[in-house]
């Protein structure tokens, strides 16, 4: 029986890890798309600033719109990513509790055994106190 529950355990562990790197995956794919905002902001602005010049005053409108139209694409797909984030967070949390109640599973399992190991030594111990009582009385019986 504690043999099955360690390799159960060892198992929802691996899938404990998987999950949670799966999770910094999409945490990272995220993190990286607010990075490609931030650059577009920055990019605006940077265009914004040579805006003084005829020639970049005619098509900043143009560039300006383009660029937010790129940020809200990437706002959506943020959004679409934090929905996908939050279920892998669910499934993290649930391969914890899974592991975890393997662990106490475990952890009963091997208080029973060893509760029955030091029941048994315990009888053992008292069956030897109980001989060696009879063995003396039996040797005062005899002195007498």
């Amino acid at each position: 029986m504690i043999e099955s529950l360690q390799n159960l355990i060892r198992l929802r562990k691996w899938e404990l890890d998987e999950a949670r790197r799966v999770l910094a995956e999409m945490l990272e794919e995220r993190d990286e798309m607010v990075r490609r905002i931030e650059a577009i902001d920055a990019e605006m602005a940077d265009q914004s600033k040579n805006s003084e010049l005829e020639v970049f005053a005619t098509s900043l409108g143009a560039y300006m719109e383009g660029s937010r139209k790129q940020q809200k694409i990437i706002y959506d797909q943020i959004v679409q990513k934090d929905t996908v984030i939050e279920e892998q967070q669910d499934k993290v949390a649930e391969s914890f509790r899974e592991l975890k109640t393997y662990e106490i599973a475990l952890e009963q399992q091997q208080k029973k055994k060893a509760q029955k190991l030091a029941k048994f030594e315990q009888d053992m111990l008292d069956e030897q106190g109980l001989q060696r009582y009879f063995q003396k009385d039996d040797m005062f019986d005899s002195a007498q």
